[in-house]
């Protein structure tokens, strides 16, 4: 780890820097997983909260896991290493501030005043009441006169209300790949330096990559 006075290759950060090694694979499979749970389901209430108050959603899971193996025996091997991040929280309620749209009763008076209407049909399939998300909720109500040109009728109108659900996501994998490689022989005049007790050497390659995404899906 490295804390301060660290060059300029090491850019993008202000308080330290850490420097890693991932594992690579061996000549078998093997590999691993784990997941850390956190949610408000066994919360409590604090000093200041009544215990009817309602607990605001919380839900967060860390998951993640790896494994390694062999693609060419003695020769080459993989290494993945992937990590989840989702949390799920309540959010905060959203309206639709001073645009009205029909309520529940107020779309069964329009289907009643005029049947077989496209637009109250359209409205009462595709409209904010159709959503089930955030569970909707009229706010202060008012009646308006609705008129076709031949049939007037009173309906029930209010600005709308939901709890957006709050998504977060984030995404890490990573890859190694390692392969070993045979130098080539000796020659023969070499093989009496001193130091010199092998014909033969190795040298081993590494590939790593390394991708995050947090996009809200």
């Amino acid at each position: 780890m490295i804390t301060n006075d660290f060059g300029v290759e090491y850019g993008h950060a202000s308080g330290s820097v850490v420097n890693y090694v991932t594992k690579s694979g061996t000549n078998a499979f093997h590999g691993s997983g784990f997941d850390y749970f956190t949610g408000s389901h066994f919360d409590s209430h604090d000093n200041l909260e009544l215990g009817t108050d309602t607990i605001p959603r919380y839900v967060e899971n860390r998951f993640g896991g790896t494994i390694g193996g062999p693609i060419k025996h003695d020769k080459a091997w993989f290494f993945f290493s992937p990590y989840f991040d989702r949390q799920r929280s309540a959010g905060s309620p959203s309206t639709s501030g001073k645009n009205l749209t029909p309520t529940p009763a107020g779309l069964q008076q329009l289907a009643a005043a005029f049947p077989n209407n496209r637009a109250v049909a359209a409205l009462t399939a595709i409209g904010p009441y159709a959503v089930a998300a955030g569970s909707p909720q009229p706010l202060a109500t008012q009646t308006i006169t609705v008129s076709n040109g031949t049939t007037n009728a009173p309906i029930e109108f209010a600005p709308v209300q939901r709890n957006v659900p709050a998504l977060f996501n984030d995404r890490e994998l990573r890859a190694t790949f390692s392969s070993r490689a045979s130098k080539p022989e000796l020659p023969a005049d070499l093989l009496q330096a001193p130091g010199l007790i092998s014909r033969r050497g190795i040298s081993k390659l590494r590939w790593t990559g390394r991708g995050r995404s947090t996009m809200p899906w």
